[in-house]
């Protein structure tokens, strides 16, 4: 087979894949939407009041539903590859081993994306209808959470920078754990990255202890802030702004290159 990447054949493999997995899709899709319609359409239950911790709570809804909606479909995207009723049909399948990866990639992303779109889209919905019924002596307002969360006021952008990493983590762990396992990728795949960021996390946590001579250190992640007590109080230290991002984004792409490696092996 002709391993340079084809439209046509893409196209053909597409709709040999919805053919596949479209109603299965259809129907999560459909549930996904129902779950966010209830989380999101709770503020209008407040009628006159505002309150500022709907702002914090969607945070962490979308950003349990956008993971495991990552984790999920990270996990099943590549699943023809190896369950018996459709591997040998999808060997078959005229098209390269790029077209194949690429687009599991597609609608990995896709599918975030757009829950993106629908979560943060009817959320400004909710809040436009919210914002209406509020009394005029009520100087606040419900503003977007990405908004309220970019403006200088706030400065929160690493929320939504650490938020967009852990969704393409999660698709990379996801992809990556559906190359090795073949039953229960899922929770095979959570189990796996809980394991393996406590781990580092303690291990981390070790080191930083044994750099400062057993002074009580706090820290968060690695290559993050750290504070130092002594008896005169604490101090923050910081790493270089540049290592943390070439620690971080040299990680996620490892492991995105280490699946494509490792699908071209099972493609084989």
């Amino acid at each position: 087979m002709n391993q340079t990447f084809s439209l046509t054949r893409f196209a053909r493999l597409n709709r040999w894949f919805w053919a596949l997995k479209g109603r299965t899709y259809s129907l999560a899709a459909v549930a996904l939407l129902v779950i966010t319609v209830l989380i999101l359409s709770q503020v209008l239950a407040y009628e006159t009041r505002f309150d500022t911790a709907i702002l914090t709570s969607h945070i962490v809804y979308f950003n349990i539903l956008a993971l495991l909606l990552a984790g999920s479909i990270g996990s099943d995207v590549y699943s023809a590859l190896y369950r018996q009723e459709s591997a040998i049909s999808y060997l078959m399948i005229p098209a390269s081993r790029g077209e194949k990866f690429w687009l599991g990639v597609l609608y990995s992303v896709m599918a975030v994306v757009l829950f993106s779109i629908v979560f943060w889209g009817y959320e400004s919905l909710i809040f436009s209808i919210a914002n209406s019924r509020l009394p005029a002596s009520q100087t606040e307002r419900y503003v977007p959470t990405l908004l309220y969360y970019s403006t200088p006021t706030h400065n929160e952008k690493g929320i939504l920078l650490m938020l967009a990493y852990a969704i393409f983590l999660g698709l990379a762990i996801a992809w990556l754990g559906s190359f090795y396992f073949r039953r229960g990728v899922f929770v095979r795949n959570v189990g796996v990255a809980i394991i393996c960021a406590v781990v580092l996390v303690l291990l981390y946590f070790w080191i930083m202890m044994s750099q400062f001579g057993g002074h009580e250190v706090n820290s968060t992640l690695p290559f993050l802030s750290v504070n130092v007590h002594d008896i005169n109080g604490y101090e923050t230290l910081m790493p270089p702004g540049w290592l943390t991002y070439l620690a971080y984004g040299g990680t996620l792409m490892a492991m995105w290159v280490i699946a494509r490696i490792r699908f071209n092996e099972l493609e084989r």
